[in-house]
């Protein structure tokens, strides 16, 4: 039996550092964030009045201050696996910068247009139902958002996240597609 191999790639480890860096960073930030964001019955109840000690506040206060520790220390990780993938892709393509503007000027023609503008309706035609998904999770998130805390406004951020990306992927990959058969 003949066993498959995947080839090693530097820059494929690279480019996961990244992906994984900015997914850790959202979680990170969605965990702090979380532990600031109250309901206002949740805050009317820590703001009641009590004899002694507010045991509730206290309690409540630890823990906002937990999640952020946490939070924090989740999206160092994520920046610096962002910064580590980073200098990684750097070093293995040299020293030269990719980005350089080329001497001489480009001028968009009304072909270049029509054919932007042909190529993004194709693939909002084709992927209508994906465009759709992000809309209705987008506004469902922000809607949610409001009546809901702690674990389940972190869960609901990351799913936001998670659906943006995988539409933004599928949209871009339908573009480059159409943008081959065209030409």
């Amino acid at each position: 039996m003949m066993e498959a191999t995947l080839p090693f790639s530097w820059k494929g480890v690279a480019a996961g550092l990244l992906v994984l860096g900015l997914l850790l960073t959202a979680v990170g930030a969605g965990i702090a964030a979380s532990g600031v964001i109250l309901t206002e019955r949740y805050a009317t109840e820590l703001a009641s009045t009590k004899w002694g000690m507010n045991v509730e506040l206290r309690d409540a206060l630890l823990d906002q201050s937990a999640k952020a520790k946490w939070g924090l220390i989740i999206i160092v990780i994520g920046t610096v696996m962002q910064l580590v993938g980073t200098i990684m892709d750097h070093a293995m393509t040299g020293n030269e910068r990719r980005l350089q503007a080329e001497p001489g000027s480009y001028a968009v023609t009304g072909t270049d247009v029509r054919l932007t503008h042909s190529v993004i309706s194709q693939a909002l035609k084709l992927n209508w139902y994906w465009v759709a998904l992000y809309a209705f999770v987008t506004i469902g998130g922000i809607v949610l958002s409001y009546w809901t805390t702690g674990l389940i406004n972190v869960l609901l951020a990351t799913f936001v996240a998670v659906v943006t990306l995988v539409v933004g992927y599928l949209m871009l990959q339908k573009v480059i597609t159409i943008t081959k058969e065209t030409r």
